[in-house]
């Protein structure tokens, strides 16, 4: 009972700094040669996390690390070739937030988003590396 009730006790303690967190919000990656599909992405996070996962393809293995240090990494790769995806799709596969602002400044974490893409042209696969990518926001404001 006293292992449940510290769950509980440190669940509350973080909800409200979860409540203002950010986001969430997709990704924009890079414009990529006519006809390329994904067959695989890592991307790391800095100051932030994986706040959804909207869908998991059919012929995909995806991993998720979100580590409570705001420092988390998502990876995926297609089993088959006929799996890969559209850049829309990578796109639109999961969202990302930023961490809170106080824990961010607590931590001294700026958030940042790099990583890469596998991508398949032309019957060749190739790495795009992506040293920054941008976030468009799910947010009203």
């Amino acid at each position: 009972m006293k292992k449940l009730t510290a769950v509980w006790f440190l669940a509350a303690l973080a909800g409200p700094a979860y409540a203002q967190q950010r986001g969430p919000s997709h990704i924009m990656l890079p414009s990529l040669p006519a006809g390329a599909r994904v067959m695989g992405f890592t991307f790391d996070i800095t100051g932030g996390g994986v706040s959804a996962l909207a869908r998991a393809p059919a012929g995909w293995q995806i991993s998720i690390d979100n580590d409570p240090s705001w420092q988390s990494s998502i990876t995926g790769q297609a089993i088959v070739g006929a799996a890969a995806l559209a850049p829309a799709d990578v796109q639109a596969m999961f969202s990302v937030a930023e961490a809170p602002q106080a824990i961010a400044a607590d931590l001294g974490l700026k958030f940042s988003l790099h990583g890469d893409l596998t991508i398949m042209q032309n019957g060749n696969l190739q790495t795009v590396p992506l040293s920054s990518i941008r976030l468009e926001s799910g947010d009203a404001d």
